[in-house]
């Protein structure tokens, strides 16, 4: 809940802005199964050490991991608190032009990459969450 209310924060604020960084510990990787309606998981990574910086005016999203640095902007940006979520939904669009929904939910500690298009989903354990104005 910290995280979601950093983040919510920065968001609403016309005055306060503040970068967001966030690492990440471990991914997954999932695919979604249209019969059983739910995602499955394919691959399960520890010790995935990867970085992500939101901008001050929450327009982009740098993401480092250990062998590629993508850069992500962001389109759109929703708060679903729905059944206690905590999560923003962002619809973000990568540096070569792939599209993606981006959640970052804090009730369950993760950033998760979602391709509509392929229904893969890449979901990272978050390890940490710092500002810096």
């Amino acid at each position: 809940m910290k995280r979601l209310l950093i983040i919510l924060g920065v968001l609403t604020s016309q005055v306060i802005h503040a970068q967001i960084f966030v690492s990440t510990d471990a991914r997954t990787i999932h695919n979604w199964d249209s019969i059983g309606e739910e995602w499955i998981l394919e691959e399960y990574e520890d010790d995935f050490l990867t970085f992500f910086e939101f901008n001050n005016e929450l327009t982009m999203i740098k993401h480092t991991t250990p062998s590629v640095t993508s850069a992500y902007l962001i389109k759109s940006a929703e708060v679903n608190n729905e059944d206690g979520r905590d999560q923003i939904e962002y619809d973000v669009i990568s540096d070569i032009g792939n599209s993606y929904m981006l959640l970052y939910d804090a009730k369950n500690e993760n950033i998760r990459f979602i391709d509509i298009k392929s229904d893969r989903m890449i979901r990272f354990e978050i390890k940490a969450v710092w500002t810096e104005e």
